[in-house]
């Protein structure tokens, strides 16, 4: 196994993704009362034991948003970011609006949109 940076990745799908990226970048949106958390079964009770509370999740280690901002300013150099979506993930509007963020914040990042839906294929 190599210990070369170029040689190494992190990958991953959905929420088992979740410290690599992969699509449910929904912060804005995990209200209990919300469509999408109510879509993908976020009750109040999981987000409470997944996450520590709807209230602990802005600005914080579970905040992609944050974590951008953040790594932006203490890095000199981001790692590259592929983010590839199908088109039919019920996830593609939150991806869109989360890409418009990633767009202003992150150089070495590319966006794909291609046939599929919320799987690996």
């Amino acid at each position: 196994m190599s210990h070369k940076k170029e040689d190494t990745f992190i990958c991953g799908l959905s929420m088992g993704g979740y410290g690599a990226f992969s699509p449910g970048p929904i912060v804005d949106h995990l209200d209990p009362e919300s469509e999408i958390s109510i879509d993908i079964g976020m009750s109040p009770g999981f987000i409470d034991n997944v996450f520590g509370g709807i209230d602990t999740i802005k600005n914080s280690d579970k905040d992609y948003y944050y974590l951008i901002k953040k790594l932006v300013k203490a890095v000199k150099e981001l790692p590259h970011i592929y983010f590839p979506i199908g088109r039919d993930d019920f996830l593609l509007d939150y991806i869109r609006e989360f890409k418009a963020f990633m767009d202003e914040n992150v150089l070495d990042f590319n966006y794909i949109e291609d046939e599929g839906i919320h799987e690996w294929d």
